[in-house]
Formats: structure tokens, C-alpha cells, sequence
């Protein structure tokens, strides 16, 4: 063996972000985050997409599918990853179910996040209610970082093993509970 074949070669963390960057654009095959969702108004349940290609930028929402029953024992386990709330783009948030905008609750009853469409402002105090099926109230409080499900693509039509129903005892990788019970609004910090 020569001395050349025997060097190594140092990739700077900035140069292995980029080609990473650069193949998922190639290949189509972006990073993806799915959260399990609920629609306050409403009390539809959705599985949330969010993507991005570069991890410089923030994960957008890429799409909404309604959450199919799913029979007891058949949900799969996720991989489950901490985010930090600064890497979600909420400006491209809209609620499938009652085009609420603005922001998002982690309801800590029942592991969902929920639209901001049941927020109100009492005595000076944001309060949330959620969603009929759940029925937890409570006072809300700034979230740094949350628990997310990494995902593969969920081809469209297909029954998605991921999500949560209030109709089934199979509970497959919920959202972990961040503490107390109490529901955590998800705004970017001021």
C-alpha cells in the first residue's frame, strides 16, 4: 500500500451537511417528522408530515393525512427524536380541519398536538381546551423542545399504522409526556 492510499480524509461537519443536503435533493428524499394531531374544533385526527431537505433550514409542513383506525396490536414503533421548536416553521401551518393558524398546543392528556383554535386569553392568561374526546384544560406555557416520530414515507392511501385513534386501545408511539399535565403551547421565543 502507498502512503495515499493509507491517508484518511477529514469531511468537515458544514461539507457532510451539504452533500447531504445535495443527495437528498437529488433523490427526493427529504428529512421527515410525523405528529400525531387533532383538530380542537373539530375532534379529527390527522398524521402531520413535516419536511426539509437541509438541516439549516426549518421543517415546513409538507402534508395532513386522516389518521385511519388502527386494530389493537398492529401500530408500529418509531424512532422517536427530540426537536427544538426554533427548527418548525410555523408560518406554513394551517389546521386540516378548521384552518386555524398561528401556533400549535401538546396537549399532555392525550398526547396529540392540537390547533390553537380553542385558546383564549382569561384575565391576562392564555387557557386552552382541547379537543371533545380528551376534554383537558388548562393554562398554557412556552415549549422549547418536543418529541417527534421519524419518518419514512407514508405512500398516499394506504392505512397509517403511526397514528393514534381515540376509537382503539393501540396506542403506537405516542408523544412522550413533557410534565404535570399541563398542555404546552408551541410559540417561537421573543
Amino acid at each position: 500500500m502507498s502512503k495515499d492510499e493509507n491517508k484518511i480524509s477529514t469531511v468537515t461537519k458544514d461539507d457532510f451537511a451539504a452533500k447531504l443536503t445535495a443527495f437528498r435533493k437529488a433523490v427526493g428524499a427529504p428529512e421527515r417528522l410525523l405528529l400525531n394531531f387533532a383538530c380542537a374544533t373539530h375532534d379529527h385526527e390527522y398524521l402531520v408530515t413535516m419536511e426539509r431537505f437541509d438541516a439549516k433550514e426549518p421543517f415546513k409542513f409538507a402534508r395532513t393525512e386522516t389518521v385511519l383506525p388502527t386494530p389493537a396490536g398492529k401500530g408500529s414503533a418509531a424512532r422517536m427524536r427530540e426537536v427544538d421548536v426554533e427548527a418548525i416553521d410555523l408560518q406554513s401551518w394551517k389546521c386540516p380541519g378548521c384552518a386555524a393558524v398561528g401556533g400549535l398546543v401538546l396537549c399532555q392528556t392525550c398526547d396529540h398536538f392540537i390547533c390553537n383554535s380553542s385558546v383564549q386569553k382569561i384575565d391576562g392568561e392564555s387557557r386552552f381546551q382541547c379537543r371533545a374526546s380528551c376534554g383537558a384544560s388548562g393554562r398554557l406555557l412556552p415549549l422549547d423542545k418536543f418529541k417527534a416520530m421519524e419518518g419514512k414515507a407514508v405512500p398516499t392511501g394506504s392505512s397509517l399504522a403511526l397514528g393514534l385513534s381515540a376509537k382503539t386501545t393501540a396506542k403506537a408511539a405516542p408523544t412522550p409526556r413533557l410534565g404535570g399535565g399541563i398542555p404546552l403551547q408551541i410559540t417561537k421565543k421573543k
